[in-house]
């Protein structure tokens, strides 16, 4: 008797761990209950349905051994500096992105109509020369 339930608890492991390597839909936890109960039946049902596509790439980036090319969508290794398949460089495109999340932490600047410096958004008066750029505005719409 222990060693039929033996058999269902590695049966149902089994069924479990195929089915959610091949990306099989369904809860790893059903195909275990459906392994321990039916190994017979369970076992070949999680080889032969078909794998989800979306539930494979999760499981193969899951891993952290690879990265998916922005360009064109292949796996990579992730310490690839190049996609081995369409040439993109993985450097470049990383320091673009460390630009653009730099340039997008720096603060609003304007630019000083009398002394053309950058000083902050808010200024009321530029550091550099002392120009009032509410008084500036005032006038303006006088």
């Amino acid at each position: 008797m222990e060693l039929l339930f033996l058999l269902a608890i590695v049966g149902g492991a089994i069924t479990a761990a195929v089915a959610k390597n091949r990306g099989v839909p369904g809860s790893p936890i059903l195909w275990f209950i459906g392994g321990a109960l039916m190994f017979i039946l369970a076992f070949p049902a999680a080889l032969l349905q078909s794998p989800d596509p979306e539930q494979l790439e999760k499981n193969k980036l899951a891993g952290g051994d690879v990265k998916k090319c922005p360009r064109c969508a292949e796996f990579v290794k992730v310490d690839a500096l190049v996609c081995r398949f369409c040439q993109h460089d993985f450097a470049v495109a990383e320091k673009a992105r460390q630009v653009a999340m730099l340039s997008s932490a720096l603060p609003a600047q304007k630019n000083c109509p009398k002394c053309h410096q950058d000083v902050m958004k808010q200024a009321i008066r530029c550091k550099h020369c002392g120009f009032q750029f509410e008084a500036h505005q005032f006038r303006r719409a006088l």
